[in-house]
């Protein structure tokens, strides 16, 4: 029998608007405008901003990759390459490869966790019927094995304002940061065919997000 240990999965996550681009009615035109012709013009101003937006609402995006380490391995990066649901099939066969189903011990580490990546990926869990993934994913938003770097900078207070992104934390603590892109590029990236840029994006900010709880949680690197 193995024995028990631990093991720690840091990861992000980087999405896109979605094939499925929204329609016209899905604009909201603020009620002042009343004219066809202006209510016409600010549909046209704004729905590829819109189907950017998406990539924020994990009912109507989608995930464009997904970067994942184990412990201290090296990070791979997961990518669409046909589907979404493709996708998640081969992150679940992933975690199951490296033993997560066998461990009882798995700390799930990453930045906004609890806000964004947590609740995309079991979204799609249940979407596409991953029981596994369900069954491993922490989804209590105060789990103990969820290791959100944003939460614990944040302290106690638990207040929105007091939220840092990854890229201003890293260069507090003295790191590096980030460079070339950021998460609010990735939509036009994507459609753009940048595949390479946002891989390598992506795989950044888990090896930036795994230095940072080095930082603020070092202990758990000594089990």
């Amino acid at each position: 029998m193995r024995p028990i240990s631990n093991m720690k999965i840091t990861f992000d996550l980087e999405t896109w608007g979605s094939a499925t681009k929204p329609t016209r009615s899905d604009i909201e035109v603020p009620k002042n405008y009343k004219k066809e012709e202006a209510i016409n013009r600010y549909i046209d101003d704004n729905i590829d901003a819109a189907w950017g937006k998406q990539g924020l609402n994990s009912l109507k995006g989608e995930i464009a990759c997904i970067g994942v380490a184990k412990d201290d391995e090296p990070v791979e990066v997961l990518y669409t390459k046909t589907t979404e649901e493709d996708l998640m099939k081969r992150f679940d066969a992933w975690l199951i490869d490296k033993g997560v189903e066998e461990l009882t011990q798995i700390y799930w580490i990453g930045h906004n966790l609890s806000g964004f990546d947590i609740p995309w990926i079991a979204h799609r869990a249940w979407k596409y019927n991953l029981d596994g993934l369900s069954m491993m994913l922490p989804v209590k938003a105060y789990d103990e094995h969820i290791i959100d770097t944003m939460l614990i900078f944040m302290s106690t207070s638990r207040d929105p304002k007091s939220k840092v992104k990854l890229d201003v934390l890293s260069k507090y603590l003295g790191y590096e940061g980030k460079a070339g892109m950021d998460g609010s590029m990735v939509h036009q990236a994507f459609i753009d065919g940048k595949h390479k840029e946002i891989a390598e994006y992506c795989e950044n900010d888990v090896m930036i997000t795994r230095d940072i709880v080095k930082r603020l949680r070092p202990w758990m690197w000594k089990r």
